[in-house]
């Protein structure tokens, strides 16, 4: 086949990545504007799905799933300042998730993958220390808070 006969091919292609990228950044910012909406309103684990999501449209050259990734290090960072624990570990690990549902040829944030997986471990390490150290409390299960209770 000559470059010629395979010119429809290739333009075929091309549209149809350009329109699977576009589908998803469109994807990644609603996601994004939800989940803000949702801290707005003091529903953090409900924004920090929305977060995940974001995170999981990731594009090359999209900017939501990065604001995504932001928003999750602050809410996380937060809830250790606060001693919310289980809020921390669930932003941390949807950092995680998302980030690793999105590796292609490359790791995507790849430092930010290596943050969250530090911070899971510690904060898992530190939770499994505290709740082995006070009786009845081994039987609480790593959950986030109640939603409503936020």
């Amino acid at each position: 086949m000559t470059l010629r006969g395979a010119l429809p091919y290739l333009i075929g292609g091309a549209v149809l990545l350009g329109g699977a990228a576009y589908s998803l950044s469109r994807q990644a910012a609603y996601r994004v504007s939800e989940g803000l909406r949702l801290e707005q309103e003091g529903k953090r684990i409900d924004a920090i799905e929305q977060y995940e999501w974001a995170i999981q449209s990731y594009t090359p050259f999209g900017k939501s799933p990065d604001l995504a990734i932001e928003r999750l290090k602050a809410i996380a960072a937060d809830a250790e300042i606060r001693g919310e624990t289980k809020t921390a570990l669930v932003a941390w690990q949807a950092i995680v998730s998302g980030l690793t549902v999105t590796q292609h040829f490359f790791q995507p944030r790849a430092e930010d993958l290596a943050l969250a997986e530090g911070r899971l471990i510690e904060l898992r390490n530190r939770f499994l220390t505290s709740a082995s150290a006070s009786p009845g409390a081994a039987a609480e299960s790593i959950q986030p808070e109640d939603r409503a209770g936020e």
